[in-house]
């Protein structure tokens, strides 16, 4: 993301601002298959000789010894500066399909509560970090769900008044990108996923007004205690 702007026309004066879907990765050894998607990094990383630009100078030195950190969600994220909306369930169903998603036995659920518990201390850690992180962080066995009606009428109990969608307008806002609140009218409905009509709530939303927003950067996350105890049926 911090790239885009370098890979730009220079008469184009654009303003960057990213929507990161489901790519906090997190390095936890797994219940069957150890740390998977760890390895699948390393082993990409030795494959596809990514070149130190793509890794990032500031992540390289971080991880010297080990580049392919800079590929992963986990590692690499503290170091984007370019304004963006992050968005992590904190039980990703991608990430725990070693555990065939949602878990059954104790060892299990241990595991989907540990790896949910490590999601949102790295959050957390952006949040008061240098990272220019806007946050959305449902507790729902999710993944990618931004290309659902999710994106519209999912919300998260720090404010239950923000969808992603209206995260996103705020972000877009704050930065001076987006101009009046209805932006998304006729192209944001619900109509795609259910036969009932229903209208879509817009808000006029500024950074400042979100409960948990500091320096600009919104938190919006679930804080709750169970698996997957957030508005996950919203």
């Amino acid at each position: 993301l911090d790239r885009v702007p370098s890979l730009l026309p220079s008469s184009l004066k654009a303003i960057v601002f990213g929507m990161l879907d489901s790519p906090l990765w997190i390095d936890l050894k797994g219940v069957k298959d150890g740390r998977r998607y760890a390895i699948q990094t390393q082993d990409a990383h030795a494959l596809y000789n990514v070149s130190e630009a793509v890794l990032g100078q500031a992540c390289i030195n971080e991880h010297a010894d080990a580049h392919w950190k800079c590929m992963f969600g986990q590692y690499r994220m503290p170091f984007v500066r370019t304004p963006h909306l992050l968005i992590a369930s904190q039980f990703d169903s991608f990430q725990l399909s070693n555990i065939k998603w949602l878990p059954t036995s104790s060892e299990e659920k241990a595991y989907a509560q540990s790896f949910a518990d490590t999601t949102l201390a790295s959050l957390e850690s952006l949040q008061s970090g240098e990272s220019h992180s806007m946050i959305f962080s449902a507790s729902c066995f999710h993944h990618a769900v931004s290309l659902s009606s999710s994106f519209i009428s999912l919300t998260t109990n720090s404010n239950e008044n923000v969808s992603m969608l209206q995260a996103l307008e705020g972000g877009l806002r704050s930065i001076g990108a987006l101009d009046g609140s209805e932006w998304c009218r006729g192209r944001c409905s619900l109509h795609r996923y259910s036969t009932e009509q229903r209208p879509v709530k817009f808000i006029k939303l500024e950074v400042e007004d979100v409960n948990g927003a500091e320096d600009g950067r919104m938190f919006l996350v679930d804080k709750c205690s169970g698996l997957a105890c957030g508005r996950c049926g919203s």
